[in-house]
């Protein structure tokens, strides 16, 4: 094709991608950046930012998966990219190279949200990596202004247990519950049992 423009790569990208030969997509990508000087859309890297977790990272190619990352320019490169890379680091065990890719992020000026924090948080659950996880989930709270869901206390607990923290475990459990049943009590307005569950609460806390 002697014309070719960001919407024919991204159609032949597209393409391969649906037929998953996505080690074809990856290479008609780095063609494109590399030989042609076509710097991606955002909707070329709708096409190909997914499979760099799913295919790559999955698969084991973490090194691949690196290289995919450092193919996008830095003023497209997002957020999405950067938590793919993250969660692919994770799942490999890869603990510090998923903490080094996090603040990585952040020098390049991306804020994390709640998902980069889920991921970040899982990685310091399987490394057992206790001091650094209890460092990021106060950054998700009083730096970021994030209210933690059931999915960071899960990290959370599930690192402590890991590490055989069992007593810090258990009381980030019961405090979890404490705070979807009396989350419940104010949705529903049954104000007399919350403050009940919050009166059972406090007396626990003091024992």
């Amino acid at each position: 094709m002697p014309d070719r423009n960001i919407v024919s790569w991204s159609g032949m990208i597209d393409g391969y991608t649906r037929m998953n030969q996505h080690r074809e997509a990856i290479g008609l990508f780095r063609r494109m950046v590399a030989d042609d000087g076509v710097d991606p859309s955002e909707i070329t890297l709708l096409g190909c930012v997914w499979f760099t977790e799913y295919t790559y990272a999955k698969c084991g190619c973490i090194v691949s998966a690196l290289r995919f990352l450092e193919d996008i320019s830095t003023a497209t490169r997002d957020l999405v990219s950067w938590t793919s890379l993250i969660s692919g680091f994770t799942m490999h065990g890869m603990g510090i190279e998923a903490v080094e890719s996090f603040e990585r992020m952040k020098q390049e000026g991306w804020k994390p949200n709640r998902v980069t924090f889920v991921s970040v948080l899982n990685t310091c659950s399987r490394g057992c990596m206790v001091e650094e996880g209890h460092k990021f989930f106060e950054k998700v709270v009083n730096e970021y202004r994030i209210s933690p869901d059931i999915k960071h206390y899960g990290c959370l607990v599930d690192m402590l247990g890991r590490a055989w923290w069992l007593k810090e475990a258990e009381k980030i459990s019961n405090e979890v519950v404490w705070r979807i049943l009396l989350g419940a009590c104010s949705f529903y307005g049954n104000v007399e049992m919350g403050d009940i569950e919050d009166n059972g609460h406090r007396e626990e806390l003091q024992r």
